[in-house]
């Protein structure tokens, strides 16, 4: 495929996130899914990929992911950008803080045949917890 092709491919999955329709970004991966996510011990598959974006989904209302840049080579698409949403719900023992919060985020997808094979993320998930006031900020 091209590299706007993939390129397509990842920003589709962003846009299917953003819209809460998890069953779309499934139909983008493909059979052998893997993703590495941090704070995770081992990578996940497609369908325990699914169950962290439900726990995102239900915590965080307005979710917009913007793409700043991409960069394609071969089969790999690295792309960059901040995530926005409002904490509307509960995230991991944090209650709703009805604050927006905005995250900076780089993501490595690997694509074959047309689905994402391997999607390597890595969201600010400190800044995260700073904004939701479970950690502090630096002074």
């Amino acid at each position: 495929m091209s590299a706007e092709a993939n390129k397509a491919i990842v920003r589709r999955f962003h846009e299917l996130f953003d819209k809460g329709d998890l069953s779309g970004m499934q139909a983008l991966m493909s059979d052998d899914f893997v993703t590495y996510q941090p704070g995770m011990p081992e990578p996940l598959n497609g369908e325990a990929f699914k169950q962290l974006g439900q726990v995102f989904l239900a915590a965080f209302s307005q979710s917009k992911v913007t793409i700043e840049g991409e960069i394609c080579e071969g089969n790999r698409v690295a792309s960059y950008g901040t995530w926005t949403a409002v904490h509307s719900g509960e995230f991991n023992g944090i209650p709703a803080t009805g604050k927006t919060i905005r995250i900076s985020e780089l993501v490595i997808d690997t694509i074959v045949d047309g689905k994402i094979v391997e999607h390597r993320a890595q969201p600010d998930l400190m800044s995260l917890l700073q904004q939701l006031g479970a950690i502090p900020s630096p002074a």
